[in-house]
């Protein structure tokens, strides 16, 4: 059986990023090769703050699966609103990672699950693998 703490990989310290702020990261391929099919095109990812709340996810739009971001760790739009594509402009909700409005409108980014683990922001892989 696998320790709960075992099982969190530490991406960032939580006073890292303020709100509306992202981090590029990448996965580990140990992490990547027990991940179920929709996470093995990408270990590419990035963390976000978004009203105190960090979200996690891939970092590949569902329409081309290009990077998201033209510059590190840009992941927003001018206003700091919405996660954008630098490729072809769809937005995406920063805490849902809904698509609403460009060529994937309804799809949404694959989502890695976080929690905070002793000051630090981290993906629970044993909540990735159920998935």
């Amino acid at each position: 059986m696998t320790n709960e703490i075992d099982s969190l990989y530490p991406v960032c310290p939580e006073t890292q990023l303020n709100h509306a702020e992202c981090l590029e990261f990448t996965l580990p391929e140990s992490i990547v090769s027990q991940l179920p099919d929709i996470y093995l095109a990408n270990k590419d990812a990035f963390v976000i703050n978004w009203q105190s709340q960090h979200y996690a996810y891939l970092n590949s739009c569902p329409h081309t699966h290009v990077n998201l971001n033209w510059t590190p760790n840009q992941f927003l739009d001018v206003e700091s609103h919405f996660i954008q594509c630098g490729l072809h402009g769809a937005i995406f909700e920063p805490h849902t990672g809904l698509c609403l409005r460009g060529p994937c409108l309804g799809q949404s980014l694959a989502c890695l699950p976080t929690v905070l683990h002793e000051g630090s922001v981290c993906i629970d892989m044993n909540v990735l693998k159920a998935i």
